[in-house]
């Protein structure tokens, strides 16, 4: 039978900031949660699992969970991965003036679509 224990945690940014909505799940399952507005969380685990913590823009960590039950993580920034979106959105021109290539999805019509980002909604358009 496996044993399951509860555990808890706070992660940070290398600011010491609470990090909202940061992923922790249990390696190899589906069985997860997302960190709350204090950047906490709280999770049941079997016992020796690993824990694996990701956000955008900064490095994965994988935590042994062990016989411990309170955490205290700090996350580390990524630049590497910071280099993958680039969103720019700082003038307004004329259709008929644009040089470039321009796409354009309407909120309305990317909240129906099902896809899990905005670059699979403008695919094709």
């Amino acid at each position: 039978m496996n044993q399951k224990t509860m555990i808890k945690g706070k992660i940070v940014d290398n600011a010491g900031e609470p990090m909202i909505g940061v992923s922790v799940l249990v390696q190899g399952t589906t069985t997860g949660t997302v960190t709350d507005l204090d950047g906490k969380f709280v999770l049941e685990v079997p016992a020796n699992a690993t824990l694996v913590i990701s956000y955008i823009g900064y490095k994965t960590q994988n935590i042994k969970v062990g016989s411990q039950h309170a955490f205290a993580i700090k996350m580390e920034s990524d630049n590497e991965v910071l280099d993958e979106v680039v969103v720019i959105g700082y003038q307004t021109i004329k259709r008929k003036d644009l040089t470039g290539s321009v796409a354009s999805v309407s909120g309305k019509t990317v909240s129906v679509m099902p896809v899990s980002n905005v670059a699979q909604a403008m695919q094709g358009k």
